[in-house]
């Protein structure tokens, strides 16, 4: 309790910053940023992957191979292979059905035609200036 007040404190009013680091397992973990290092906090526990830990040049590396493995990532032929729908609902979750909310959705697709309709704009008065310049004869690089 004393910690999160003199963090409050600090960020409210100014005082001097308490730079205490807390990792005791039975107390909140407290570790102000820039307190901590990959190299104070070591090897990934479990380690198995013994190729992963020849290749490895840092310890950040370490921890990479290490969530790579645990948690798989797709490569760009898989993210390319996915059906539109399902990346569309993945990179935004807004498209998903799930969430659909008809008067949050109508509102949000007026506002999309209105932002595509500007960049449209922007980027028809864009190529007007750009060939207005090279008529003037500016050299743009």
């Amino acid at each position: 309790m004393k910690r999160i007040k003199a963090v409050l404190n600090h960020i409210a009013f100014g005082t001097p910053e308490q730079r205490v680091v807390q990792t005791e397992l039975g107390k909140p973990l407290s570790i102000p940023e820039g307190a901590d290092c990959f190299s104070n906090i070591g090897a990934p526990p479990n380690y198995e992957l013994e190729v992963s830990r020849l290749t490895a040049k840092t310890p950040l590396e370490m921890w990479k191979a290490v969530f790579c493995a645990r948690f798989p990532q797709m490569t760009q032929n898989e993210l390319a292979g996915l059906n539109s729908i399902v990346l569309d609902m993945a990179t935004d979750p807004a498209k998903d059905p799930q969430y659909a909310e008809p008067l949050v959705d109508r509102a949000r697709a007026s506002k999309d035609e209105e932002l595509e309709r500007i960049q449209q704009q922007n980027e028809r008065r864009m190529r007007d200036l750009l060939q207005q310049a090279t008529l003037d004869g500016v050299l743009i690089a």
